[in-house]
């Protein structure tokens, strides 16, 4: 749901409702993301790099890395995002320019080939999600998985395998913890 164009009465309630929810940092992050989400560059920005410190490569540039992943990534390590990819090479150029990136691209290659990225966010459309951590392990990165981790049979029998080959670990996101489901799982 696009937000930015919702009646300002409900734009205005749900701000109050982050703002109580999150404080006033993650809040104004949230309302970023919205528009990050819809931004579209004349010019694609030229980022400097120079972000030695980045280690985390970020593949799917959507409104839950822009406010989530990135965001806490940046609250308790840092500057630690080096390349964002997206297909949507505008969604890439923002995350990254937004948390200091080393570079974007729409090539998820780009990031699963890099040596100084040792750790993916996968967080791109569901049906890519086992394919983009299997090419990650089989490059020895740890890999951090949005649900759902896979979705076939097939993809699940390839994940372990690759799981069982690389040096690297995995780790799931499931976003909704506390959720009744959440509860019961744990």
């Amino acid at each position: 749901m696009d937000y930015t164009k919702s009646p300002l009465k409900f734009r205005l309630l749900k701000v109050w409702k982050y703002l109580w929810l999150f404080g006033f940092t993650r809040t104004l992050n949230k309302v970023k993301a919205a528009y990050h989400m819809k931004k579209k560059f004349d010019q694609l920005p030229t980022i400097n790099g120079g972000n030695r410190k980045g280690h985390v490569g970020i593949i799917g540039s959507g409104n839950f890395s822009f406010s989530t992943i990135a965001f806490y990534l940046r609250k308790n390590y840092g500057s630690v995002v080096s390349g964002v990819m997206d297909v949507n090479i505008n969604r890439a150029a923002s995350l990254c320019e937004s948390y200091k990136g080393n570079y974007y691209t729409d090539n998820a290659r780009t990031i699963l080939e890099d040596e100084n990225i040792d750790l993916v966010y996968i967080a791109s459309n569901h049906a890519t999600h086992a394919e983009y951590a299997i090419e990650a392990l089989n490059n020895n990165k740890s890999v951090h998985i949005e649900k759902p981790p896979v979705v076939s049979d097939d993809q699940l029998s390839r994940l372990c395998d690759a799981m069982k080959t690389s040096k690297g670990s995995v780790g799931l996101g499931y976003n909704r913890p506390q959720s009744p489901l959440g509860q019961k799982v744990q």
